[in-house]
């Protein structure tokens, strides 16, 4: 898959209202928005606002070979400094960051293989067949955000069987 971020990485700090963030309960926040500038200091600003109106953050580190590109240890920094509460990451992900960190509630996606939700080990739901992964790893966490490991496997069980990312 080839990602593209569009427009998304010339969001400036100043652009997020903060009027966005009033009444959010948890921010997730994706890591393509912390592996460049403008777009990483509007995602810090994005945390603080959410952060000082009571939500959680949870970031998802999105792409290992994104991170290595966007220079590793900077990003390993710029996260530990969010202070997340929750943090979604595959394998290769988890490696390349030097994961898991202490005090964060660590979520590793597996595919296939399943999922950890912190130390909680849970098997992927069958499926009739897998038809496209795309988003199946943001179905996952956004399942997990809204009800738990139960819909999060659910949520991406799916998003493979069908096509896109809109399950």
């Amino acid at each position: 898959m080839a990602s593209d971020r569009g427009a998304a990485v010339e969001l400036r700090p100043e652009e997020i209202d903060p009027s966005w963030l009033e009444g959010c309960d948890h921010l997730f926040v994706s890591g393509y928005a912390l592996m460049r500038e403008p777009v990483r200091n509007a995602a810090r600003r994005a945390v603080e606002l959410a952060r000082a109106g009571g939500a959680r953050i949870s970031i998802d580190l999105a792409s290992w070979s994104a991170i290595r590109d966007s220079g590793t240890e900077a990003f390993r920094e710029l996260v530990i400094a969010l202070e997340p509460e929750v943090i979604f990451a595959n394998e290769g992900e988890e490696r390349i960051v030097g994961g898991p960190f202490s005090g964060v509630e660590w979520i590793l996606k597996r595919g296939a293989g399943g999922c950890s939700f912190a130390g909680d080990e849970r098997e992927a739901l069958p499926v009739e067949r897998v038809v496209d992964t795309t988003g199946a790893g943001d179905a996952l966490a956004a399942g997990w955000i809204v009800g738990g490991p139960d819909l999060a496997l659910e949520a991406a069980s799916r998003c493979v069987q069908r096509l896109g990312a809109m399950p």
